[in-house]
């Protein structure tokens, strides 16, 4: 079986995916896999063997449309997939539009579907009747969350056609020494994009209300927007800006609460990387974030976009109580999270639609 992976961007929660199931189904004896992916974004991905990468150049979104367009286009008359599975709007675009010209059995996976993004009401009706006319080409649909499954069928897209697939991680811990984080403070860890849709700027006015009682550590930066603030006006919160993905655990290890304030979340990748190390999560009631998180067991979800009762978790947040949170939340991610979990359940989909 031959499998071409297909992806306009390789950054944030579509890296991680990739970086996770790629490797586990390179090592199927009877699975070829190829991955169609920019030139510039090839170190997101280190655990992916480079003989599997097809890279195109991509300096920006408009400037790499074109040469995403032909490398799909060559990419499939040479490799002859059996299955085109693309990524997130725009490869999902190219890749359904090539894939059906091609006749191969073609997979869409959203991440998160574009018209719930934060954006005029015209361009969420034009993305909804987009992704209504490529279904038609689309032969099967994977969904992160049963919140994407059902969004999807509010679209118009027929049940059946759509398969549930939690995102995963592998359970495996490696080794790392915790960062030195000395503050008798609850401490609070964000990891992610500093954009919008990521409610940084939630966190940071709920942590405003909190000086005395909370320390907080950011780790990202914007990628998608400019980002809307300037550090110099929190000078109480800690910016390391981006780090590797390797480097991560290291400080994740320290605190005492990783919160996750999305306005948006097509999953939560962040989320289940907190409880793989036994971290509670606070989440925004948005999204897959509902379903990693169990409410009061594993973490605590809170309305979207509410600082104040963020700020309030956040003051009542007993170490006891977060503890064993977070023990409760590595049993679930053992449950529920893994990536060899996740790549024997994408294997059964595509299993399906070859027959």
């Amino acid at each position: 079986m031959k499998v071409l992976h297909i992806c306009e961007t390789v950054k944030a929660g579509t890296a991680t995916y990739l970086n996770e199931l790629v490797p586990l189904q390179e090592c199927e004896e009877d699975m070829q896999v190829k991955l169609l992916m920019p030139r510039e974004h090839a170190v997101q991905v280190p655990d992916i063997d480079a003989s599997a990468l097809v890279l195109f150049r991509r300096r920006s979104r408009a400037l790499g449309l074109p040469f995403l367009f032909l490398a799909t286009i060559v990419t499939l008359f040479q490799f002859r997939p059996d299955i085109v599975h693309a990524h997130s709007t725009f490869a999902g675009v190219v890749g359904r539009l090539v894939g059906y010209l091609c006749r191969a059995k073609v997979i869409y996976s959203p991440h998160g579907w574009a018209m719930d993004r934060e954006q005029p009401d015209f361009l969420r009706r034009l993305y909804a009747r987009l992704e209504l006319g490529l279904s038609k080409l689309t032969t099967h649909f994977v969904a992160v969350s049963e919140h994407e499954v059902q969004r999807g069928i509010q679209l118009g897209i027929q049940a059946e056609k759509i398969t549930k697939i939690y995102n995963g991680l592998r359970e495996s811990v490696p080794a790392f020494f915790p960062v030195v984080w000395n503050d008798s403070r609850i401490k609070i860890l964000f990891v992610g994009r500093l954009d919008k849709d990521k409610g940084v700027d939630i966190l940071l006015e709920a942590c405003r209300l909190l000086t005395k009682e909370a320390v907080l550590h950011v780790i990202g930066g914007a990628v998608v927007e400019k980002q809307s603030f300037s550090v110099d006006d929190y000078p109480h919160v800690t910016f390391y800006g981006w780090m590797s993905a390797e480097s991560i655990p290291s400080h994740m290890a320290s605190c005492d609460v990783v919160v996750v304030p999305s306005r948006w979340e097509g999953f939560g990748y962040v989320a289940a990387e907190a409880m793989k190390l036994s971290k509670p999560v606070f989440a925004a009631n948005v999204g897959g974030l509902k379903e990693l998180i169990e409410d009061g067991e594993t973490g605590f979800l809170f309305p979207a976009e509410d600082a104040t009762a963020l700020a309030k978790l956040i003051k009542g947040a007993d170490r006891g109580r977060l503890q064993k949170m977070g023990q409760a939340g590595r049993i679930r991610f053992q449950e529920k999270f893994t990536s060899e979990r996740m790549a024997r359940e994408v294997r059964s989909v595509y299993k399906k639609v070859m027959r």
